[in-house]
Order: C-alpha cells, then structure tokens, then sequence
C-alpha cells in the first residue's frame, strides 16, 4: 500500500496484506498439505520481480500473465489437495491475483476469476481474517452487480462485529462506502474505526496512509529525551528514516541524507533516523553517527528488526524513507521511489513540495 490514496478502493488491493498475512502457515508442511514448492512457486508468480526490462505497459501485460499462471496453478493445486492444512496460503495469493487483474482490467472474465476464488475462501471457513478479505470484495462485486451498497455494506460489517478483525472489517467497509460514492456512510465507518479501534496496529496503518490521522508515537532518542510525535516537531516537514549500519544502501545514502539536512533544516525540515540495529551494538552506533556527522535526531530501541514503530507501520525493508507534512499527516512512506526507481534523491522533490504547501491550520498539527 503507498502513501497515495486511490479514486476507488477495492479493499481486495488495499488490505490483503494488513490482515490476511497471520494466515500463513510455519514450519514444515504435513503430508497432506500442499508441497513447499508450489507455493513457492505461486510466490514467485505474485512478486512484480524480476520482471525483464521494456516499456511500462509491457512490464504490466508481462505481470498479469503471470498472475494468470498464478490462478491457474492455484486452481490445479485446490484440486489436488482439497483437504491441504496451509490452503489458506494458496488462496491468499489466488485472491490477490484475482483481486488486481479485475482491479485493473475489469472485465467479465476477470469478475469471474474474483467471484470464484472468493466464493472458495468463503466456503473453505478457514482463516477469519482471509474470509474477511474475501467476503469484501464479494460484496463489492455484488454492489457492481446492482446490490443495494448501503444495505451489503452494512450487512458485512456485521458479520464480523465482536470478532477479532472488526476493526479491519470496519476498514473495509469504508472503503466498499467509498467506493460506492456513499461518502457520509464511509466517514461514519472511519469515524467508527478512529475511535474504537486505534490501537489496532493494521487499522492505525490504514488511517495513516489515507492520511486521516498524524503520526503519533513516543520514541527513545540517543541525545536522552523521548521524542513525542507529533508534538514536538509541531509545524515540521518531517523525514523517517529506517535504517542500520547493517544495510550497506542506508550507509550508502547517508552523505546525501546530510547534504538534504544542510540544505533544508533552516527552511522546517526534520529528520529522524529511526536505527535497526540491535542493543550490543550502541557504541559503535554512536561512533558511527558522531564520526559522520549526522546531526539529526535518532532514534535507538536496541531491538533490531522488532523495533516498536518498525512493526506498527510494517516496515519490511531499509532502507524505509516516509515522509510528512507540517500538519503531521503522511505524504508518502516510500519517498526514495521516483519514476526512474530507487534513488535517495528522489527524497529531494518531496521534501520541496511539502516545505512549500501551505501552512496548516495550529489544530491540524496537533491533533
């Protein structure tokens, strides 16, 4: 999911990796599951890499061949294993396939594809979360279909009310209602999940990327102080960097990173380096940063890949770049990414817009 939000939300693109990923299985597969292999393989289908180099719109037609593959083998693999212990992780990757090839070319064949695999998930009763999944985009299909939005939508939000996903089900239930152009229903939905459901770490993902709440977290600093976000750097461009003096690209990027310091912190900018590296290592840590001269603020749990903040916003990878506006509202959470791929300046033009927008409001930034 990317910092962008979408004219349409077709929760099967928006959500499948919030809250369907607990789903998969661990350890050895038993004999009656489905072989390690294949769904390695259907992994390999789904990843967009390596894809061979071409035009944009030939890369495109190359992956959706691919997910096509995909459902393919997936069908084949639920016939020949029907009472498999780890379908749940075969029909993840079906529904996230068929749930992108009818995003982007909706059509009858693949209405179809969708409405099968989900129609599979539903009756397998398996995992609650990737039933979820899949009865929202169900219940998409059938609003497309002529259904009453408002009454479906309700409908399915019910159906997992006092479940361990009603949190996400509220999620996806607004966006089914924005979908839908039910704007008011949606709000209510989002209001719904901003109040009740805050803590849950997929919801507050969700909220902060469609940039309906500030990033809100206390953080401990390597100068002493604990960082209160967004209170203390209130009016702030704001750049989060996740990264390890293990990640040889971080290290890499750390000159520019400075650079961009020196040239934007008079005008608002802030960084805050949020560091990956494990608790043994915070001496050589500190060396690293004093030697070098980054003079920013840096944030140091000594948990390595658990870092607190590094799981709630489900950081796979450093270097992780985010940044936010002066009202402490996500921009994008992959700023190194421009239209030529990864280069950390592309954090240049970001950081730019966002210092030249307009002032928000004193209550925006604070809430």
């Amino acid at each position: 999911m990317t910092g962008r939000t979408h004219a349409r939300w077709l929760i099967v693109a928006a959500l499948a990796a919030a809250f369907v990923g607990g789903c998969r299985g661990t350890g050895d597969v038993p004999a009656t599951g489905i072989p390690d292999e294949d769904l390695a393989k259907l992994t390999r289908l789904h990843e967009r890499g390596p894809l061979p180099p071409g035009p944009p719109a030939q890369v495109e037609r190359i992956y959706r061949q691919r997910l096509g593959e995909l459902l393919t083998l997936g069908h084949r693999l639920d016939r020949e294993h029907p009472e498999a212990s780890n379908r749940d992780e075969l029909y993840e990757l079906m529904l996230a396939a068929a749930g992108y090839l009818y995003r982007y070319e909706p059509n009858e064949q693949t209405k179809k594809q969708l409405r099968d695999v989900t129609g599979r998930i539903l009756a397998a009763h398996g995992d609650i979360g990737l039933r979820a999944n899949a009865d929202a985009a169900a219940t998409d299909l059938a609003i497309r279909d002529g259904a009453d939005a408002e009454k479906e939508i309700h409908a399915y939000a019910q159906r997992y009310a006092h479940t361990a996903v009603e949190g996400e089900a509220i999620i996806s239930a607004a966006s089914l209602a924005k979908s839908a152009n039910l704007g008011d229903l949606a709000d209510t939905f989002l209001q719904e999940a901003e109040t009740k459901h805050l803590h849950n770490d997929n919801v507050y993902r969700f909220l902060l990327l469609i940039r309906r709440i500030p990033l809100t977290a206390t953080l401990p600093t390597l100068e002493g102080p604990k960082l209160q976000l967004p209170h203390d750097l209130k009016g702030k461009v704001v750049v989060l960097d996740f990264w390890a003096m293990w990640c040889p690209p971080c290290v890499q990027a750390m000159p520019h990173m400075k650079q961009l310091y020196s040239e934007y912190q008079p005008q608002g900018l802030e960084i805050v380096g949020i560091d990956l590296d494990p608790a043994e290592d915070e001496a050589k840590l500190r060396k690293f940063i004093a030697d070098r001269q980054l003079n920013w603020i840096h944030v140091f749990s000594g948990k390595f890949t658990e870092d607190p903040l590094a799981l709630r916003l489900n950081v796979q990878a450093a270097p992780s770049v985010w940044v936010f506006g002066r009202d402490g509202k996500l921009i994008t959470n992959n700023a190194m990414l421009g239209p030529n791929g990864y280069d950390v300046t592309n954090i240049d033009g970001v950081v730019e817009a966002a210092l030249q927008a307009p002032a928000p409001k004193s209550d925006d930034a604070t809430k």
